[in-house]
């Protein structure tokens, strides 16, 4: 751990005290919510002048210079057309972030402007106390982020008031989450802590106990609990609890529901599907338990899985660099919808092309609004798209004013391999509905893996779980390229390359997971030269 971690670390845990202390009533948070959505143009006022304008170092204020937008003028469009509009005049200035820029993987680029950048000149210069956690790598090996107490309360608030409208504020709760570097387990302690309904049992899908590797965060992670029990109020110590060992998490939420309360598990909605399909192996009874799932899609196929043993999934939408997304819809639309929580971001969507054929989708811009976010963003190509709606719910996160429904939420990232180039929404598709259908298995049995390899030979697998007893290895390959080309022409003439080159073959293994314990339906591995 760098020494500058290191400080915000030490001044993290000195603040902390303070913010276990004071408990955040319902109608606290209900007031809070409002209030904010009454001040969020304000509020992006305040962050422009302050994190952009005011921030030599900021790749946005070089960007509004370039397009020749003073404060005073973005200033006035906020005051007079509203922030959305505003973010309209800017995207269209060639103010915005693209994802690999926002990684700084590649530098920002526009005409007669280049900045090179790194994930670091994105950091909130505003931030106070805060600690250093990292990205849960779903594009990336992971990018450091600053989470301060401001975001955590804010954040606490949601919790509440979210689990008020699920009627699940009072039951017993765990979370399925990582310790630190990684970001939500903390964090879903540390809120429930500042609402007063804390979490009884933290499961680790990552090993707990000190390394020379993790030292820096184990530390942290135990001076975070020892602070906690000096405040009064105690926190759960995680327990490693591998993703391939559900069972702990299985019997505790048995116990819960025998105990009179049907539990809820804050997880992956992949580990969710891991925990009822061992449920549903060994014949516990886990029904009327619910689910807040977060940090990958949550399909129909995933949803089904969970519901046929009597439990209930809600999705919520994040960004570890922003913070919450959206929030679970308890009267949804669809499996996946959440009410975007507009009083700490904007969301333009805008038309791109994702595939090499004429395929668009609408991609999700995001621009945060407050000043504890981890990182400005303004403009930021999320690399998913969805559908967007403004509608009346009736639900109690709509009647408080989070009108702005999202939901079909898809990553566009492509499998490019021998230049075959798909949606992650169609690989989904195939993954999770179609080879179950045929070949057995749960959704979470099948993903694909792409290899970097440093030769530059395309190398992709099949991974098929080892549950699933033997299969014909033949027919799951053509399967799924038959189901890719069943799309436009052009991904029919890529699907008949990739079968005659032979670069899809099947592996028996369990798919992999990412550090924040994600099963994605495409896994990359990236190997650098002179790796084997």
């Amino acid at each position: 751990m760098s020494s500058s971690r290191a400080f915000l670390a030490a001044r993290y845990l000195a603040g902390l005290p303070r913010f276990l202390r004071g408990t955040l009533s319902v109608e606290e948070c209900r007031r809070l919510l409002v209030s904010r959505l009454r001040e969020r143009r304000a509020a992006f006022l305040s962050v422009l002048e302050n994190a952009v304008y005011s921030h030599s170092g900021s790749p946005y204020r070089s960007l509004l210079v370039h397009a020749g937008i003073p404060l005073e003028r973005a200033s006035a469009w906020v005051r007079s057309e509203g922030v959305e509009a505003t973010l309209a005049r800017f995207y269209e200035a060639g103010v915005y972030i693209g994802l690999e820029e926002f990684k700084g993987s590649i530098p920002v680029r526009r005409s007669g402007l280049e900045i090179a950048v790194a994930p670091e000149d994105f950091d909130n210069p505003l931030l106070g106390a805060g600690y250093t956690v990292t990205t849960g790598g779903s594009r990336s090996r992971g990018n450091p982020v600053i989470i301060d107490h401001g975001l955590l309360e804010h954040e606490s608030a949601y919790d509440c008031l979210t689990l008020m409208s699920l009627g699940a504020l009072e039951r017993p709760h765990a979370v399925w989450r990582p310790v630190p570097p990684g970001v939500a387990g903390i964090k879903d302690v540390l809120r429930h802590a500042k609402h007063g309904h804390p979490v009884d049992r933290w499961f680790s899908p990552t090993p707990v106990g000190f390394s020379r590797a993790r030292w820096p965060y184990n530390l942290f992670t135990w001076g975070v609990l020892t602070v906690g029990r000096l405040a009064g109020r105690p926190l759960p110590r995680p327990e490693h609890t591998p993703l391939a060992e559900p069972l702990p998490v299985v019997l505790w939420l048995a116990s819960v529901r025998a105990r009179g309360t049907p539990g809820l598990l804050d997880s992956a909605s992949s580990s969710a599907v891991r925990v009822c399909l061992a449920a549903q192996d060994i014949g516990v009874d886990i029904a009327g338990s619910v689910f807040r799932v977060g940090g990958e899609p949550h399909t129909p196929a995933r949803d089904r899985v969970i519901r046929s043993v009597g439990c209930r999934a809600f999705p919520r939408y994040s960004m570890s660099e922003s913070g919450n997304l959206g929030l679970p819809c308890a009267l949804p639309e669809a499996v996946d919808d959440v009410h975007i929580v507009t009083d700490r971001v904007a969301v333009l969507q805008r038309d791109r092309r994702a595939t090499s054929a004429a395929a668009r989708v609408g991609a999700l811009h995001f621009t945060t609004l407050r000043p504890d976010s981890p990182k400005i963003m303004i403009n930021v190509d999320s690399g998913d798209y969805g559908t967007l709606v403004e509608r009346s719910c009736g639900c109690l996160l709509g009647e408080l004013g989070l009108s702005l429904h999202l939901h079909g939420i898809r990553s566009y990232d492509k499998l490019t391999t021998g230049g075959m180039h798909f949606l992650g929404g169609e690989l989904i598709r195939v993954l999770e509905e179609i080879l179950p259908s045929r070949f057995g298995g749960a959704p979470t049995d099948y993903q694909l893996v792409e290899e970097e390899q440093p030769d530059g030979l395309p190398l992709i697998r099949l991974l098929v779980h080892p549950r699933l007893g033997e299969i014909d290895s033949e027919r799951i390959v053509e399967a799924v390229l038959g189901a890719l080309a069943e799309g436009t022409a052009a991904q029919r003439m890529m699907a008949h390359y990739w079968r005659d080159g032979e670069m899809l073959r099947v592996l028996r293994r369990e798919p992999y997971a990412t550090k924040a314990a994600k099963i994605l339906p495409l896994h990359l591995i990236r190997r650098e030269p002179g790796e084997s």
